[in-house]
């Protein structure tokens, strides 16, 4: 009966279909996406836009407030909402979204398995970070930011252990990032991580000394952070999108008012979730250490300072410090049977990291 199928579903289409199925066939299904009440003011946006075929730059919704600038950062994700839900409703919206994140979900999966972890390791974390996610699943453009984070910071890893022309195409990711939410800071500091690990590998702390790959390799990543931060520009409001993120990111009212914005509380199932990978990455650091790994160490640590501080953060902090917590445990369980033999071990020999 299903010899139709040429090639059979691997793991990561299959976790695909599963998260998909997690979000929409169980408990309140796709309303639990509709948590939020931000989905209808992005999906009145984006009509606006549609209609006006002109980008807001002025707050036509609150009373009172209609001659103060505004930022529509997310304008382009809202015309997609918009379009979305002009052709099928909310439904359409949500499961929209819901596929975004489930394609979030197996980018993360694809990455800790490139990094030559077992399926046996790499499928937990998986569920783990989805799990520990879910705290932040709506339908909201944000979703869109966590597929292109997810997505950039494979690129990006994969750069470190090998060069390739696909690094090139991150300015294209960013160019649409930075028209769709204002996550794109994101991506861009995990390009700075990057150069500064390219900055302080070398051997040596004199930069006149460096060999000629050390040279080209900090020339590379200065020129991708450079290029990728150029194209955020291209957007309706230019730099003053970034001071302007980069103000609301530190507003005081706002981190001790919206909900999102304060620290986790670990109450529920998916914080728990959340607090175990947590410790796992914290626990990483020193194995990291003691291979002069900076990147990976520079982005637990931020991205757990980030989620501790804001719940917000907490997908970022899966989708960025999950694959180097796995390669840390996979060290750790090929070591540990290691006296009973290759039967035992889960995964394959470690890609450098």
């Amino acid at each position: 009966m299903l010899t139709f199928i040429k090639t059979p579903p691997r793991i990561p289409e299959l976790l695909f279909a599963a998260v998909l199925i997690w979000l929409f066939a169980t408990g309140e299904g796709w309303q639990v996406l509709l948590a939020d009440g931000d989905t209808g003011w992005h999906i009145r946006n984006g009509e606006r836009i549609i209609d006006t075929r002109s980008v807001p730059r002025s707050d036509p919704f609150s009373f009172g407030s209609g001659e103060h600038p505004w930022f529509a950062w997310e304008w382009l994700s809202d015309v997609v909402f918009a379009a979305l839900f002009r052709k099928g409703g909310l439904k359409a919206v949500t499961v929209f979204c819901g596929i975004l994140i489930a394609a979030s979900v197996s980018v993360l999966l694809r990455h800790i398995l490139w990094r030559s972890v077992g399926i046996s390791l790499a499928l937990p974390l998986a569920l783990l970070a989805a799990g520990a996610s879910s705290i932040h699943y709506l339908a909201r453009p944000h979703v869109i930011g966590l597929l292109l984070f997810a997505i950039v910071a494979w690129i990006v890893d994969r750069d470190r252990a090998s060069p390739h022309r696909l690094t090139w195409s991150l300015p294209c990711f960013f160019l649409l990032w930075a028209n769709c939410h204002g996550s794109f800071l994101a991506g861009l500091a995990m390009l700075g991580l990057r150069l500064f690990e390219t900055a302080v590998r070398p051997a040596t702390w004199r930069w006149w000394n460096w060999s000629r790959a050390d040279r080209w390799t900090l020339w590379r990543a200065g020129m991708l952070l450079g290029a990728s931060g150029a194209a955020t520009l291209i957007n309706p409001y230019g730099w003053r999108l970034h001071a302007h993120a980069i103000a609301y990111l530190r507003s005081a009212w706002i981190q001790s008012t919206i909900d999102e914005f304060q620290s986790p509380r670990f109450r529920s199932e998916n914080m728990l979730q959340y607090e175990i990978l947590l410790l796992a990455g914290i626990s990483a650091l020193p194995w990291l250490l003691r291979r002069k790994e900076y990147y990976p160490c520079c982005v637990v640590l931020l991205w757990a300072h980030e989620s501790l501080a804001a719940v917000r953060h907490v997908p970022l902090y899966c989708l960025a410090a999950s694959p180097f917590t796995a390669i840390w445990l996979q060290d750790n369980w090929n070591r540990w049977f290691a006296s009973a033999g290759p039967t035992l071990s889960c995964g394959r020999s470690i890609r450098s990291i």
